[in-house]
């Protein structure tokens, strides 16, 4: 793990000053974690059989995976000799929630991809090669605004869809001292497959934290590790 953050993440962007992952052992314990306290970083870790608080990275990965199951087909070997392939469609692909491509935000011209070279277009045969790097350096004088209008567009488009979803869900929120149920499909506390209890506990919360993660402790004071959503607790009543 340290090293791929180090070799895709540090040396190309920067030393991030946080970084959200899952629960799994390989960024909750060492040496990850020491690495990351030594480099400055925060690590925040997603609740529980909760993917919409890690929400832009499932979203952001939805695209590249459908796209390598569709470049596989029947067999799942090779995945990795795909990925590049997938991610150069992707960056050039044309995003609905901004109406432009990753590619262009980043570098402030589009990508010239195969289908120009086999089929000239305008772009590509009135290239002026002597005007060309002037023209580049405006449209990156020009990129930053351009990057700020995407921003406020992607904004836009998640706040209706957030709102949409929070039409459909009924609000629930509890304090410190409430009591809730913890639903056993997440926390696989107690034993029985499909057959089990659905809901176990009780527990007590002990912290309400942003995006309605929750810290719990259970009845003989013993302080549950990591955040559970509300999506994954019921209220007890006692």
């Amino acid at each position: 793990v340290k090293k791929f953050v180090w070799d895709n993440i540090v040396c190309r962007f920067g030393i991030p000053g946080e970084i959200i992952s899952d629960n799994g052992k390989q960024f909750a314990d060492n040496p990850f974690k020491d690495w990351c306290d030594k480099l400055n970083i925060t690590q925040r870790f997603a609740s529980v059989k909760h993917p919409q608080s890690n929400g832009l990275v499932k979203r952001a990965n939805r695209s590249p995976g459908e796209g390598i199951k569709a470049r596989l087909g029947e067999g799942n070997k090779n995945w990795v000799e795909k990925l590049p392939h997938v991610l150069w469609a992707h960056r050039t692909m044309i995003k609905s929630s901004h109406d432009d491509t990753p590619f262009s935000l980043t570098y402030g011209t589009e990508a010239v991809i195969p289908a120009e070279i086999e089929m000239p277009i305008y772009r590509t045969t009135t290239v002026d090669v002597v005007n060309n790097d002037e023209e580049l350096r405006l449209n990156l004088d020009l990129l930053e605004e351009r990057q700020e209008l995407a921003a406020m567009s992607e904004a836009k488009s998640k706040s209706k869809i957030m709102k949409y979803y929070n039409s459909r869900v009924r609000g629930v929120a509890f304090k410190p001292g409430d009591f809730v149920y913890r639903s056993n499909d997440a926390s696989h506390a107690v034993a029985g497959g499909k057959l089990g209890p659905k809901w176990e506990g009780p527990y007590e919360v002990t912290d309400a934290l942003e995006n309605r993660a929750y810290k719990l402790q259970s009845t003989d004071g013993t302080m549950l590790p990591r955040t559970w959503n509300v999506t994954n607790l019921k209220r007890c009543y006692l």
